[in-house]
């Protein structure tokens, strides 16, 4: 059973969740690609080799294991909490529904009647990843609706009535937790904000998670990622600003933190304004640093050049402060109250043009204090990580992360010592 702690991205790691790909991943036309991976389709990636995917999916898989961390998969633990109760699996149907983006009871009844008449929580998490097309509800239905088949205005049978959640292994992201607590995020785009809602039946009903402190953000006005959310430790935890992740929303984290009830662990939150350049496809922090030590960060230079800060605590009247900071490494020591290295991510101190950056280099995943799992392919970050004492385990998972990130990016933490 995992215990629901993460101090310190630096600590040992001891358990995950993750997701493999699956029948989500799969596109059943051509046609279909743009609509179901659209964000890849927006850099100019026009298609997904998904046993390539799935073969990197299982060696990042296996290397966990051998490192001996516990992972656990999403898509299980939702079938075993949708079991739990009829009431739990009801109340998952009608939030599903809500946010599938299918609207009018033409269209929502059927879908519903479908999810309703799965026999267990098994094929109903299985149905609600890889999403829902007609052809599944039994549309278009010629029978009842004889004119629009005459004229030829039917829905196709691969219409797609609830997206499949084809970016559901990037599970960093719906839900991250911070100290002893979850925070289960406000995601930037709707599809993936259904997610959320997968990781929220786990929290809340899976035996195994029951108790845990939840801080709820995925109905917020405002969104954040947990890309965009790093443990520092000493009590300080950092959250990247970029579209993903408003100031409002960092105001909010700030609130929840600082006000929670018997618990005073989290001292401050340091606001990270991302580089102009993050639009695109680097905009979560953790493309940027990433924890590699107990007193090391991988920093990509143009973060570290271009350092842009506040830091937020609450005053003894319980009110918010902001501290403006402009040098990385020496707000970094003033926080964690200790001398801090910082290692160049691409071996350089300084140059925007630079390419293992954008190939994810900084996006490692710290296994324990000084040793790491990193993106292969890039030799002057990984030369830099292994001349400051950090063990490099190298992998390739090009294919499913293409430029989103690296390994960190791949599972969730839930324990760390």
């Amino acid at each position: 059973m995992p215990h629901i702690s993460a101090y310190d991205d630096a600590g040992k790691l001891r358990s995950v969740l993750i997701h493999r790909p699956g029948l989500e991943a799969v596109t059943s036309s051509i046609a279909s690609f743009e609509q179901i991976f659209f964000i890849r389709a927006r850099l100019g990636r026009h298609g997904f080799d998904f046993e390539k995917a799935l073969d990197e999916h299982i060696r990042f898989l296996s290397m966990l294991q051998r490192e001996g961390v516990e992972a656990l998969e999403v898509e299980q633990l939702l079938a075993e909490a949708l079991d739990d109760s009829t009431t739990v699996r009801r109340e998952f149907i009608e939030s599903y529904l809500a946010g599938c983006g299918t609207r009018g009871e033409e269209l929502l009844c059927p879908v519903r009647e479908f999810l309703e008449s799965l026999d267990n929580g098994l094929e109903l998490a299985a149905v609600a990843i890889r999403g829902i097309r007609c052809g599944d509800v039994g549309l278009p239905d010629r029978e009842h609706e004889p004119l629009t088949h005459a004229l030829c205005t039917e829905f196709d049978v691969d219409a797609i009535l609830a997206g499949p959640m084809n970016t559901m292994y990037f599970t960093r992201d719906p839900a991250v937790v911070m100290g002893n607590k979850i925070l289960l995020s406000s995601m930037y785009w709707p599809d993936r904000a259904r997610e959320a809602l997968l990781y929220r039946t786990i929290f809340v009903h899976h035996p195994i998670f029951r108790g845990a402190e939840l801080l709820h953000t995925d109905g917020s006005s405002y969104h954040i990622e947990g890309g965009n959310v790093l443990n520092l430790g000493n009590g300080i935890i950092a959250v990247g600003i970029s579209e993903r992740t408003e100031p409002a929303a960092v105001d909010r984290l700030s609130s929840l933190l600082f006000n929670a009830e018997n618990d005073d662990w989290a001292r401050k939150v340091l606001a990270i304004a991302l580089p102009a350049e993050s639009v695109g496809h680097r905009v979560h922090l953790d493309a940027y640093m990433t924890k590699v030590d107990r007193d090391a960060f991988l920093v990509d230079p143009v973060l570290e050049t271009a350092f842009n800060a506040y830091i937020i605590e609450r005053d003894k009247g319980a009110k918010l402060t902001l501290t403006h900071v402009d040098n990385l490494q020496k707000t970094l020591c003033q926080l964690l109250d200790t001398a801090v290295r910082l290692i160049p991510c691409g071996g350089q101190k300084a140059g925007p043009a630079n390419q293992e950056a954008l190939n994810n280099a900084a996006s490692v995943l710290c296994l324990e204090p000084g040793r790491v799992c990193a993106c292969d392919g890039n030799p002057l970050t990984r030369s830099a990580l292994e001349r400051a004492g950090i063990d490099v385990i190298a992998i390739g998972i090009d294919e499913l992360t293409y430029g989103f990130g690296g390994p960190c990016s791949l599972c969730m933490p839930l324990e760390r010592i």
